[in-house]
Formats: C-alpha cells, sequence, structure tokens
C-alpha cells in the first residue's frame, strides 16, 4: 500500500507483498487440510498454517524494521526469526485462551476456534497422546479432529478429553519453546551490538546507539504475546 511504498525500499516494499501472499496460502492450507491422515503430519500442516497464517506477517514486520533501521543482512534474518518465533507462540497461546480465557477477556466468543471446526492445538496434543497410549484409528480426540467438531456435542467432549489429558501443558509446551528461542536470539542480538561496528559517522553512532531501545521494544512484545488480552 502507499505507506509501504514511502518507505522507498524495495526489499520492504517485497517482503510486505510477500505477507499477503503468505496469508493466502495459510487461508487455503486451513481450509483444505485434513487431518483423517497421519496425525504427525497433521501437526507439521498445522505449524506451517500457522506460520504463514500469523507468523509471517510479525517475521516480515521485524525484518522490514531492521532493513530501514540499515542493519547488516545479518541482523535482518535474525529479526525475521525473531518475529516468526513470537508469531508462532502468539498463535499456541491464542489456542490455550479459547478455552481457558472468558469471551470478555479473549475479545471473541470463548471456544469459538473450536466451534468454528479449526484444527488447534489442544485437540491435535489430545488426539497424538491418545494414539500415544495405543488408542486405534476411532479415539475420542481424533474423531473428533477429523469430523471437526461438527457433530452435537463433540465440543464439549473435546473439552473433557483435552482437560483430562496432557493436551494442554504439551500445547503450552510448544508455545514456550518458542518463546524460548526468540529470548536466545534477542540476547543473541543484542551481544552483537557490543562487538560489531555499523561503521564511523556519527549516523551509525546513532543507529548503533537506538539498537538496545529496539530490543527492549521486541522483548516488550515478546510479553504482550504472553500477556494478551483484548484491548
Amino acid at each position: 500500500n502507499g505507506i509501504v511504498a514511502m518507505c522507498g525500499s524495495t526489499e520492504v516494499m517485497m517482503r510486505m507483498s510477500s505477507v499477503i501472499e503468505s496469508l493466502v496460502k495459510g487461508e487455503l492450507i486451513q481450509a483444505l487440510s485434513d487431518s483423517r491422515g497421519d496425525l504427525e503430519s497433521a501437526l507439521r500442516t498445522y505449524l506451517t498454517k500457522t506460520y504463514h497464517k500469523t507468523a509471517s506477517l510479525i517475521a516480515e514486520s521485524c525484518a522490514c524494521l531492521a532493513i530501514l533501521m540499515g542493519l547488516p543482512s545479518r541482523w535482518v534474518t535474525w529479526s525475521a526469526d525473531f518475529g516468526a518465533c513470537v508469531g508462532m507462540a502468539f498463535q499456541l497461546y491464542d489456542d490455550e485462551l479459547d478455552f481457558t480465557a472468558s469471551s470478555e477477556n479473549l475479545g471473541k466468543p470463548a471456544l469459538n476456534d473450536l466451534r468454528s471446526g479449526l484444527v488447534t492445538a489442544p485437540l491435535l496434543m489430545a488426539a497424538l497422546e491418545e494414539e500415544a497410549r495405543g488408542a486405534s484409528a476411532g479415539g475420542e480426540a481424533r474423531t473428533i479432529l477429523e469430523r471437526r467438531a461438527d457433530r452435537e456435542g463433540d465440543v464439549e467432549k473435546a473439552i473433557k478429553l483435552i482437560f483430562a489429558s496432557d493436551a494442554m501443558p504439551r500445547s503450552q509446551l510448544m508455545g514456550r519453546l518458542y518463546v524460548r528461542r526468540a529470548t536466545e536470539l534477542l540476547e543473541e542480538l543484542t551481544a552483537e551490538i557490543g562487538t560489531s561496528s555499523l561503521g564511523g559517522s556519527d549516523g551509525d553512532a546513532a543507529k548503533k546507539a537506538a539498537i538496545p531501545d529496539a530490543c527492549r521494544a521486541l522483548a516488550a512484545l515478546l510479553q504482550a504475546t504472553l500477556q494478551r488480552r483484548s484491548g
């Protein structure tokens, strides 16, 4: 759009244009994905969908900020990786909130994703746990997952299965792993500030001095991922 064009960076325009393509790809994966096959494959598909629908926008936005600051390409890559991890954690936390938050706090009807037939991490984890216990292809969580909770009573039964198992802690762990990786990347970026030179001009020195503030802003974004509430 016009705001992106005003940045005057071809790379920024290309990256933000790729976000639109990625969002469409994510919607298609979500609409066309089939959970009736291998559950490990279904989990990989879920994570791929999540990257395209949610994480890609945050990843490319972070990368574009680094580009507009004139930072080296490796910092652009780090920024994109950080944003991707934040985006993945954001969606995994959103999946958790669908089951644990009130409609008022969530900003949308509680259990909306499950009622809409969307594949979310907690239900996937419940089905995987059934499989690990030796349940057949007819395991209850898997059956609900395959038919996208479209029968009367499926939502209520899914809730019971999820909270009677380790599905929620496993889903939370996935989110925390992305948070940990994002934190590691942020620490790497901050450490690099003390050992790398951006050049000898006053302008370059000012950019270098501004990086800690940028890192703190990214850290605040990470915390917002964990504490998100409507408003």
